[in-house]
């Protein structure tokens, strides 16, 4: 790890880290089950480098601002550290919020460069108050080549040749204006200073120490301030890896933590809720399905069960797209997505009656297939409720 009491600004630190680990593996992205990317440290310079240089020859000045508005993704980083390089101050904005309140947010922050995702800056430039946006730059990530895009450049595009000229930055200028998300009402901006993230980042890996070989996912969107610090500055200045997956579907994540040999993980309580109440009910009625119905057709009843669990998978994805089209605002996404996980809990509520009823017994121990004194109990010890069908 480097010693970070050394230096001033975050962009000398990634700076030298680069150089440091430049043979380690900074940063994977798969998506789905299949990896996109996979770069070193040396990979992740020499995307960044020309970033910078076009950003400099664009004339974005040490000091000027430059939000970022994506999911998380290698490309992410790569700009945040192309924008330290330059000198700049860092905006992320939370991409889930509306077009409306992102240009809000781009105006108070008076932000010079932006750089966007593509399905993103569609949703911007739709806004009726697009007209409005002070912004001189913009970058936009992965449009098709040959798009309009609105007076923007593709991110994947502009770069220049030549070396940057790296800007140093002392410990109480401004590193980052970091937003709420609004849940709590209109977002609110923080004013963070280089010296703040140095001193958050020598405490963090004082107490979960990261190393070459460490690998960190990444779930918090990367704009959370958590996320910033446990999923871009800790792992870089200590030459860990970190990975992203640009889908959070349950079973992605849960084969990520074996196929990538995660080390960490950062999770806000609603993420644990999410998880015991999706994972937890499945799992549950998985194996409630196989006690509940007959031996003889317990195998198409157990089908059946998870065949129809299919159509809420498939549906979720078209309703969440529905949603986001509408963009609505984050509240009331949050509280339509609750919404299934109410209904889940109220299902597996009504099992206990339907448990009691078939089985005899609320706890699996009393019912075992041949009790340890070799006698059946519960439903198995009268053959007539075997074959009686559920209530």
């Amino acid at each position: 790890m480097l010693d970070l009491r050394q230096y001033t600004c975050l962009g000398a630190a990634l700076r030298d880290a680069l150089d440091r680990f430049s043979s380690e593996v900074c940063l994977i992205e798969a998506e789905r089950d299949r990896e996109k990317v996979r770069l070193t440290y040396s990979d992740f310079k020499e995307i960044a480098l020309p970033l910078a240089r076009a950003m400099e020859d664009a004339d974005f000045d040490p000091g000027d601002r430059a939000a970022i508005i994506m999911t998380n993704q290698s490309k992410w980083l790569i700009s945040a550290y192309a924008i330290f390089y330059c000198g700049g101050v860092l905006v992320p904005l939370d991409y889930k919020l509306t077009a409306a309140e992102h240009l809000q947010l781009l105006a108070h922050s008076k932000a010079k460069v932006l750089i966007v995702e593509y399905h993103l800056w569609r949703a911007i430039t739709q806004s009726p108050d697009f007209q409005k946006i002070a912004t001189k730059i913009v970058l936009v990530t992965e449009a098709p080549l040959g798009v309009e895009l609105a007076g923007a450049f593709r991110w994947e595009d502009f770069k220049r040749k030549g070396a940057p000229d790296f800007v140093m930055r002392q410990k109480d200028d401004v590193a980052c204006i970091i937003y709420s998300s609004g849940t709590g009402g209109r977002p609110k901006g923080c004013v963070l200073t280089h010296e703040n993230y140095l001193e958050q980042c020598i405490a963090l890996t004082t107490w979960y120490p990261f190393w070459p070989g460490v690998r960190y996912l990444s779930i918090l969107p990367t704009n959370h301030a958590i996320d910033f610090m446990v999923g871009f500055i800790g792992p870089f200045v200590c030459g860990a890896c970190v990975v992203h997956l640009r889908t959070l579907r349950p079973e992605f994540v849960r084969e990520a933590f074996a196929k990538y040999q995660i080390t960490y993980v950062s999770l806000v309580p609603l993420v644990l809720a999410a998880g015991l109440s999706v994972l937890g009910a499945q799992f549950g009625n998985n194996a409630s399905a196989g006690l509940l119905y007959p031996t003889a057709f317990r195998a198409k009843g157990v089908g059946w069960a998870l065949g129809v669990g299919r159509f809420g998978a498939i549906a979720g994805q078209l309703a969440g797209g529905v949603l986001l089209a509408m963009h609505l605002p984050v509240r009331s996404l949050f509280l339509m997505a609750s919404l299934p996980m109410v209904v889940g809990t109220v299902a597996a509520a009504l099992l206990i009656p339907i448990c009691y009823a078939r089985l005899g017994t609320l706890t699996l121990d009393d019912a075992p297939l041949v009790a340890r004194a070799g006698q059946p109990r519960g439903v198995f010890a009268d053959p007539a409720r075997l074959r009686a069908p559920m209530p």
